[in-house]
């Protein structure tokens, strides 16, 4: 009988559909084209199966949330209508923005309202995301064994076929980019979703899991996703001895120091050299935003400017953090409506705590270490992220109470 329920679950359907989404056409790339690190403007190599691929995931994850809507018509909820409304607002804005430019939108660009919505009618619980954890566990390990079987396709390689090593990398088996195109690619995508591996049943499994992905996290030579790993884990240690009502507290107070950390680094950043070169990136970029400081530039600002000679140079494919980014491609406007979506997923955040789950709470601090050197969230682009960003937050948002978890699984007592 459990098993008939779970292949009925339509929570679980949308989790699987998302994640296939993302890594079912990279694979396809991985083994029908040879991929090297491309330049802004040249675009990533890819295949015609793996593009196709991909929008007929994407349409099928549309009709998958269409449907979901449409069987609960009559009884749709009647909690949540205002962090709905907080959740779809940037991704309003961003599409008309982009529309008064003539950009009209891709498929994956409309992807996002769709599972939001999705998620909302489902009311499911936070445990549906239980098969997220297994899913970025199976990427972590299938991004090892490319590594190891077939380096040829899954490390980092320039044009030319040579393996790319730069200062930052951790091991000497060259930079591990898995199915993907960049190694902080995949590291991102592994990161946001590791801590969903603390919602799966049993020790060993979430043990296993959680090393698997560390030690693939370890091999793209990401010191931000690392970093991210730190945070999550000290925020999981955090809140284990913490009473309820202390961790409902405490839960908020850190997301929003580290939300705080995410625009001061960028803007109190001297040294173009600093982090790898971003501190040039973010001086020019907040100085493109004072171009257009109301609307910003538009979502493919990034893109187009890589076309032609600029003072950014070839490889700074977006703002190298969350903040500036915003700021250049949505200006004041796009920005106050993600730190309203932020701020819901911090509230959320700190309930879920207070309840006995500290999943959420978790998972925002690692999200916000990754989005300070990063560009780690997206509503119109980013698609590469869907299933470890908009899917795991639409459940934060949405989801209703269940089985607390336990402390190994979530960081918090019972």
């Amino acid at each position: 009988m459990r098993n008939r329920r779970n292949r009925r679950d339509p929570a679980g359907w949308l989790v699987l559909t998302s994640w296939a989404v993302v890594v079912l056409p990279r694979l396809v790339q991985t083994f029908t084209v040879t991929k090297y690190r491309a330049t802004v403007g040249a675009g990533v190599p890819e295949s015609p199966w793996s593009v196709q691929a991909e929008r007929g995931l994407e349409v099928v994850l549309i009709l998958l949330c269409t449907g979901i809507v449409a069987r609960r018509a009559r009884s749709l909820p009647t909690r949540g209508g205002l962090r709905l409304a907080v959740l779809l607002a940037p991704w309003g804005f961003m599409i008309l923005r982009d529309l008064s430019q003539g950009t009209g939108p891709k498929i994956a660009s409309v992807v996002y309202p769709f599972v939001v919505v999705a998620v909302w009618a489902l009311q499911p619980r936070l445990t549906a995301l239980r098969p997220l954890g297994v899913l970025v566990g199976l990427t972590a390990a299938l991004s090892l064994a490319l590594g190891v079987l077939t380096p040829e396709r899954a490390i980092f390689t320039s044009f030319t076929g040579d393996q790319i090593s730069p200062t930052k990398q951790l091991l000497p088996w060259g930079v591990l980019i898995g199915p993907f195109s960049d190694p902080n690619n995949l590291a991102q995508f592994l990161v946001l979703g590791l801590p969903a591996v603390s919602l799966l049943r049993g020790w060993l499994q979430r043990a296993g899991f959680a090393v698997l992905t560390v030690c693939a996290i370890v091999w793209t030579s990401s010191r931000s996703s690392l970093g991210a790993v730190a945070a999550a884990a000290l925020v999981s240690l955090l809140l284990v001895p913490l009473r309820p009502v202390t961790r409902r507290l405490v839960a908020r107070a850190v997301a929003l120091v580290l939300a705080t950390a995410l625009v001061a680094v960028p803007l109190t950043t001297q040294d173009d050299s600093a982090f790898t070169n971003r501190g040039f990136i973010w001086r020019q970029g907040l100085r493109t935003w004072g171009e257009a400081p109301w609307l910003g530039h538009g979502s493919n600002w990034y893109a187009e400017a890589g076309r032609y000679v600029n003072s950014l140079g070839q490889l700074a494919f977006h703002g190298h953090n969350q903040f500036v980014h915003t700021l250049v491609t949505g200006g004041l406007v796009y920005l106050a409506l993600m730190v309203l979506l932020i701020l819901v997923l911090v509230s959320a955040a700190g309930t879920w705590a207070e309840q006995g789950n500290g999943y959420p709470a978790v998972y925002l601090a690692g999200f916000l270490v990754s989005c300070t050197l990063e560009v780690s969230f997206g509503v119109v682009d980013r698609s590469f992220l869907l299933a470890v960003t908009v899917v795991p937050m639409a459940f934060f948002a949405f989801a209703v109470p269940g089985v607390p978890a336990t402390p190994a699984g979530a960081g918090v007592t019972r």
